[in-house]
């Protein structure tokens, strides 16, 4: 079951960047454009999450770091005694929330998004 939902979301990978392109929603595009594609598609979808999770990690070890030095997490839930410190880590971990889903949606669509353009190119003339 596991397999056969990885099959067809690799297959359907292509619908996001055909509905933004072609401004419809059309599954039986994406399943057209993917025919044959399905090993190339699963490992650049792959690394395409493998880079965003380094990313997000690397982030969140730094944003750790920021409000650890800056007193914990008790010192963000104590706001009554404000601090420099408490300010900078406070500032810097809703920084983190705002920027994660962005990088999020950027490392995830545009891989996706380049296949899209290479799979839809036409093809080159023989002469």
């Amino acid at each position: 079951v596991i397999g056969m939902m990885i099959w067809v979301g690799v297959r359907l990978s292509m619908v996001t960047p055909v509905a933004f392109a072609e401004q419809r929603i059309s599954f039986r595009r994406a399943w057209r454009l993917t025919r044959g594609q399905f090993w190339s598609l699963f490992g650049a979808i792959v690394l395409a999450l493998i880079f965003y999770v380094m990313i997000w990690l690397l982030i969140s070890f730094i944003g750790y770091a920021v409000v650890a030095l800056a007193g914990g997490t008790s010192a963000i839930n104590h706001l009554g005694d404000v601090k420099p410190g408490v300010v900078i880590a406070f500032v810097s971990s809703l920084l983190i929330q705002l920027i994660l889903p962005i990088l999020q949606v950027v490392m995830i669509n545009a891989p996706l998004a380049t296949i899209y353009r290479e799979l839809n190119a036409p093809e080159p003339s023989a002469t």
